[in-house]
């Protein structure tokens, strides 16, 4: 009886099974995509370095050369204000002269003279009162450092007072 055979079908010779073969076959991908993202990682990393290699000299350059520069506009911007801040301004003279004024003057003309930084103004009004207030109106005023009135006349075109006013600048 030993040469009994009890196996009733034939087995082929896969010793490994599907499962087997599917986890290996799974265990490969996931070693490829691990050495994608070593690959990915490095070439990060290098970038990185190209960049902030870059940045570096970059900066270098800014503070090496460009700060001069830069520092050197800005004492000029500074210096310049300060020399617009005591120039006299047209505009800043006009407007003081207009925050004087009265009700009831009128000007005619107006001169500057740059030597003496005098206005010079030809004034109009109806009643010798009204250029006595005006003329207080601009002794009282600090931005103007004298002020003089000249000989009055009466403008017979228009029927009013003509009176000059010499107005120094501080």
């Amino acid at each position: 009886m030993a040469n009994i055979n009890l196996v009733t079908n034939k087995e082929d010779g896969n010793a490994l099974g599907a499962g087997i073969g599917m986890l290996l076959g799974v265990l490969v991908l996931i070693l490829l995509v691990y050495g994608g993202l070593l690959f990915y990682g490095k070439q990060l990393d290098n970038n990185m370095k190209l960049i902030d290699d870059d940045s570096k000299l970059k900066s270098f350059g800014f503070v090496a050369s460009d700060a001069s520069k830069v520092v050197d506009f800005q004492s000029r911007l500074t210096i310049s204000e300060e020399l617009l801040a005591r120039e006299r301004s047209g505009n800043r003279d006009i407007a003081k002269i207009e925050e004087a004024m009265i009700a009831g003057v009128f000007i005619g003309s107006y001169k500057y003279d740059d030597a003496t930084k005098a206005i010079t103004l030809d004034c109009f009004s109806d009643n010798y009162e009204t250029i006595a207030k005006q003329i207080l109106s601009f002794k009282s005023f600090d931005y103007f450092s004298n002020v003089l009135a000249g000989e009055t006349k009466f403008d017979t075109k228009n029927n009013k007072i003509n009176f000059p006013v010499v107005i120094t600048i501080k």
